[in-house]
């Protein structure tokens, strides 16, 4: 079968009761799907096979599997040796990405390492941010969770404390000497190749749902990212009922916060601003500081987006986080088509909003309003630590 005309020929026929689905042959992923969809509609059963290719396209076959309705599944033939012995049962750990991973997090996670500090480097750009939400939404509920620590800088052995795991590529194995060598678990993945990027995406996946198993918890939904949603859209009703929002202050302070610091916390900093290479460089600077004095995890989360990531964790996960919110004017606005407020008035709602489920939630929480020059604001901070 190489499509849908093919197909439905041979279904009018009743010429089949089982349909093998080359990824490859049928013209791709998508296509693979939209014809395996109209087989489950029909009620033929479904062979899907990836045609002994990539990495990437055994792990996407390996999803298109699992999202297969049971009663419509007939087998899946997935070549890739590497991808099958990762994740075959009773695969040796020492030789697989997916069970090693899991393993080492578990262990950690046992042991009271919690911060899995996630160091990429500049090998895999953007994978840190893909592996936060990952863990994040799907771990952090219930008052358990790991808390993933992405894009932090990766500082001398002195500034971690005993709650740190770490893992990254093969490229970043000499960074972690140090790390070994003062009794940090320090971890590569295996990795040294971007074409294998499929197989990581798989293998993180796979982890985090055997981490699941051991939280007791499912890692496969986010019960604590509606209390944000509900809580700005009673910010939304008041202003379309007022006309305006409670204007946006700063509440408690950063070494305040920080004066609560335990062993295990972490500061998780959130600006609702604008994201800049400026910006980001202001807020490592005060990543480091708080590292170097406090001997703490840090995170760095741009709103409103991270409300979809490690929001979930935030407000679901162990209550070790100092929530630090920052939040600007908006010098530029636009007008949300087909509503009665703006995207700056949309911000400061989910600013507001989040603020308050933070609170709900009984977290530790500060906030610092801007309104001038954010960088200048965040180096002052930073030089006062």
């Amino acid at each position: 079968i190489t499509g849908v005309p093919a197909f439905l020929e041979a279904y009018r026929q009743s010429a089949m009761d089982v349909i093998n689905i080359k990824v490859s042959r049928v013209g791709g992923l998508t296509k693979a799907a939209q014809l395996r969809d109209l087989a489950q509609d029909l009620g033929v059963a479904v062979d899907l096979e990836d045609a002994a290719s990539s990495d990437i396209m055994a792990a996407a076959l390996a999803h298109l599997v699992a999202s297969t309705r049971p009663e419509a599944f007939f087998t899946a033939s997935i070549w890739n040796y590497r991808l099958r012995e990762s994740i075959s049962p009773g695969a040796d750990p020492a030789e697989s990405t997916a069970w090693s991973f899991a393993a080492n997090m578990v262990s950690a996670l046992r042991a009271g390492r919690d911060k899995l500090t996630i160091a990429t480097g500049s090998t895999l750009p953007g994978f840190g941010l893909w592996a936060e939400q990952l863990l994040a939404e799907s771990t952090g509920k219930e008052g358990k969770g790991v808390i993933p620590i992405a894009t932090e800088p990766l500082l001398g052995p002195d500034a971690y404390g005993a709650d740190r795991i770490f893992v990254g590529p093969d490229r970043v194995a000499g960074a972690f000497e140090s790390l070994i060598a003062a009794g940090h678990p320090a971890h590569t993945d295996g990795i040294s190749d971007p074409y294998d990027l499929g197989m990581l995406f798989l293998g993180w996946e796979f982890a985090t749902a055997v981490t699941g198993v051991e939280l007791k918890i499912n890692p496969f939904d986010q019960p604590d990212v509606q209390a944000a949603k509900d809580a700005t859209d009673a910010v939304l009703a008041d202003y379309a009922r007022d006309g305006s929002l409670a204007p946006l202050e700063s509440a408690s302070s950063l070494p305040e916060l920080l004066s609560q610091a335990r062993e295990g916390d972490y500061l998780a900093i959130m600006p609702f601003a604008a994201e800049t290479d400026e910006s980001t460089r202001a807020f490592n600077k005060l990543r480091r500081r708080v590292m170097g004095k406090y001997r703490i995890a840090t995170t760095l989360g741009y709103g409103p987006r991270f409300l979809h990531s490690t929001g979930q964790l935030h407000k679901g996960g162990p209550n070790s986080i100092l929530a630090f919110q920052v939040t600007t004017g908006h010098p530029v606005d636009l007008d949300v088509p087909e509503a009665p407020y703006s995207f700056g008035t949309l911000v400061d709602a989910q600013a507001n909003g989040d603020f308050q489920a933070l609170q709900s939630a009984g977290r530790r929480v500060a906030r610092l309003h801007v309104d001038g020059d954010l960088v200048a604001a965040i180096d002052a901070l930073a030089q006062a630590i």
